[in-house]
């Protein structure tokens, strides 16, 4: 569990099997500053022992998005929507949120998620951040959504298999 450490919540927000069903979000929130630099040959996690050990700090929630999920939302409002969903399941008060989108992100949908959150009573921030990270996962990124890109990728390739344990399941936000 992530323990408030200081006023800016860094949150860094990845999908894995873009286009195939089903798709899995990932949001990874961090208090630390570092997370959030830009690295210019930060290498892929793909390892469960690197992820896991990045949780002494940080921790992640995953939503399971269907094919129905985006017949119903929208492919252009479902990133702003899970997104908003997987930000209030930290459940954490603090001043200022800096969140980091994989990939491209219209202007429409940041004033998106940006509603939403600031709509979210459990939400209190007195400013939000959100700045997409075109090509993010790729090499040079920040250590979040390099984190968020692992762990969608290895719960994308473990779905349905016994590697996902109870400590997992208890990450995962239900998107309706």
């Amino acid at each position: 569990m992530l323990e408030k450490r200081g006023d800016i919540l860094y949150v860094g927000v990845d999908e894995s099997n873009h286009g195939r069903f089903p798709e899995i979000f990932v949001a990874v929130a961090s208090f630390n500053y570092q997370d959030s630099l830009i690295f210019p040959d930060l290498k892929k996690l793909r390892k469960e022992q690197q992820l896991v050990s990045s949780l002494r700090i940080r921790d992640y929630r995953y939503s399971v998005i269907s094919k129905e999920h985006y017949e119903r939302y929208s492919a252009k409002n479902i990133m702003p929507l899970v997104s908003s969903k997987l930000i209030e399941s930290f459940s954490l008060e603090c001043e200022f949120l800096n969140c980091y989108i994989d990939g491209e992100f219209r202007l429409d949908q940041k004033k998106l998620l940006e509603g939403l959150i600031k709509n979210q009573e459990s939400l209190i921030f007195q400013s939000v951040l959100i700045k997409d990270v075109p090509k993010g996962d790729k090499r040079q990124t920040n250590y979040i959504i390099s984190l968020a890109d692992g762990w969608a990728s290895w719960i994308a390739k473990n779905i349905n298999t016994e590697r996902i344990t109870s400590g997992m399941v208890k990450r995962k936000v239900e998107f309706i």
